[in-house]
């Protein structure tokens, strides 16, 4: 079942008639039911919660049939069981695109708090990169692409 689950949810990624076909042929409830059936095992969370991103990202009015067919109460069994991790956040986005309320993360307040700021490093400073290219090694390189290109290297 996981592996079906995948093979629709890879063939609905950026298909909406794919998504349509798979939706009209009994896809959606094999899809929520082998979730639900395989609750427990990590790859079928991963492959349906993908399965049902990928059927709805493109094809809106596949959301609520999706719901009707049970999705959001399997979805939420898999973000409660995994804290803080991959399957935490896949399971909440599939709620998101589902339009289900989730809660995301950190709430923007406004306010900078601990902001870094990365050093960018003296302008005036050594440069490192060119005393690289200076190498017998990187010269070496540089010849055997002008070589394969059919230029000949300039030597200074």
């Amino acid at each position: 079942q996981v592996d079906a689950v995948s093979a629709l949810g890879n063939m609905a990624l950026r298909m909406p008639e794919n998504c349509t076909a798979i939706a009209e042929a009994g896809g959606i409830p094999a899809i929520v039911h082998a979730l639900g059936q395989h609750i427990n095992m990590p790859r079928m969370q991963s492959k349906a919660c993908l399965a049902i991103r990928n059927l709805v990202g493109r094809n809106e009015e596949l959301r609520q049939p999706i719901l009707d067919a049970g999705a959001e109460a399997s979805i939420r069994a898999v973000m409660n069981a995994h804290t803080d991790d991959y399957m935490h956040n896949l399971a909440k986005a599939a709620l998101r695109d589902l339009h289900c309320n989730v809660q995301l993360g950190v709430v923007f307040t406004g306010e900078v708090g601990e902001a870094k700021t990365l050093e960018q490093g003296d302008m005036n400073g050594e440069n490192h990169w060119d005393k690289f290219l200076e190498t017998p090694e990187a010269q070496e390189a540089a010849r055997a692409e002008f070589a394969a290109l059919g230029l000949e290297m300039e030597n200074d």
